[in-house]
């Protein structure tokens, strides 16, 4: 769901981008299990010298996912809302909840969402907004990352399976020889 790479080249008309620029994505499948590949520009976010490309690789979705909940949304559970309080489901991290009728909600007028990161960094502004906030959180200090392991990109499905039973905990990057390239239209 993230990667990160240097542009080979970028596609005619496109301003504001050059080859050799380092740029990440997260929060959509764009078939990161390549060498090179063809971005679409808009749904890529240039990485500051200030933050390794592997840094940027491994943080990106965790990172962007925790801004727009902390940002945009309340935590809780029903038990201890108040009136018209709200419950968010996180996804994947939070497992799948019991089935819940909506009449459950009722007594206190309550708010139940499932957000997911592509729908809160569908525009260009929200991507670069959401995107910079984590960056600044590590350049600050406030987000540290630790990758806790590499691998080639010929061993990714040893990668895939030791991630499954939690072999690693933390991040593991798939690596190529040089980073990810890819052409921006």
């Amino acid at each position: 769901m993230e990667a990160v790479g240097e542009g080979v080249a970028v596609g005619p008309g496109l301003t504001g981008r050059k080859a050799g620029d380092i740029v990440v994505y997260a929060g959509i499948s764009m078939d990161s299990f390549t060498e090179e590949q063809i971005l679409l520009a808009n749904k890529v976010v240039p990485v500051p010298s200030s933050i390794s490309p592997v840094i940027a690789a491994s943080v990106m979705t965790k990172g962007m996912t925790a801004q727009f909940l902390v940002r945009r949304c309340f935590k809780g559970s029903l038990a201890c809302l108040k009136t018209r309080g709200y419950t968010v489901s996180f996804g994947r991290s939070s497992g799948t909840p019991d089935p819940l009728p909506l009449s459950g909600l009722a007594p206190k007028a309550l708010f139940l969402t499932r957000p997911s990161l592509m729908f809160y960094t569908e525009t260009r502004e929200e991507l670069l907004e959401t995107a910079a906030e984590v960056f600044a959180n590590i350049v600050s200090g406030v987000l540290r990352v630790r990758v806790n392991h590499t691998y080639p990109l010929s061993e990714a499905a040893q990668a895939h399976a030791e991630l499954r039973v939690k072999k690693h905990l933390g991040h593991c990057i798939d690596t190529v020889k040089q980073m990810y390239s890819y052409q921006l239209y």
